[in-house]
């Protein structure tokens, strides 16, 4: 894909893992639509049928004092998501593209070669760490890492501080507070050096 000669635009997509109804992929779908210049696209990834089974004997998903999450939990069928995504104007599959299956089956060979954009919604301990070591490498340098269960489910917490403590990440990591001081969300920056690759 070209790039833009623009200082802020980074080259790559849009990649969700953990689109449950759809909301957050359509928000930024139509963002997509109506304001970016480069041709972006939005993958977004679901087994459609809810959440795995937790980890509930080891520390993955039981550490913690947040959520553990529960199977069949956030699931949605891949059909009413489709219906979600055009009733809102943004079905073109040159724009938007569905993947069903469980992270460890359709990751591996997700369709995308450079992400601008990687959101992570998966909760669980797995789920998170799936979408870790299979996308993170495709992040452009400068991309954005954002992981919304950061702060209350306990298997997502512990994935993502292990995979930025085993390749050395040390982009700041930003809390995003919610009403009350309680935080839901983190996010970062992939650092120009990348320092998962070294050694």
């Amino acid at each position: 894909m070209d790039l833009p000669a623009h200082p802020t635009l980074r080259p790559g997509d849009v990649v969700e893992t953990g689109v449950f109804m759809g909301g957050s992929g359509i928000m930024m779908a139509n963002v997509m639509k109506d304001w970016d210049p480069c041709g972006r696209r939005y993958f977004g990834f679901d087994s459609f049928q809810g959440l795995p089974q937790p980890d509930r004997s080891q520390t993955e998903d039981a550490l913690g004092t947040t959520n553990i999450g529960a199977q069949g939990l956030f699931a949605a069928g891949v059909d009413i998501v489709k219906a979600n995504f055009a009733k809102h104007g943004v079905d073109d599959p040159k724009l938007v593209q569905l993947i069903p299956g469980w992270f460890n089956e359709s990751l591996p060979t997700a369709p995308v070669d450079h992400i601008a954009f990687l959101r992570l919604d998966g909760d669980l301990y797995i789920s998170t760490w799936e979408a870790l070591i299979y996308l993170y490498p495709k992040v452009a340098p400068g991309g954005l890492i954002y992981v919304d269960d950061y702060g209350s489910f306990n298997g997502c917490k512990v994935a993502v501080d292990k995979y930025r403590s085993m390749h050395r990440i040390a982009a700041p990591l930003h809390w995003i507070r919610e009403p009350g001081n309680y935080v839901e969300a983190v996010w970062w920056r992939k650092d120009y050096e990348i320092q998962y690759m070294q050694d």
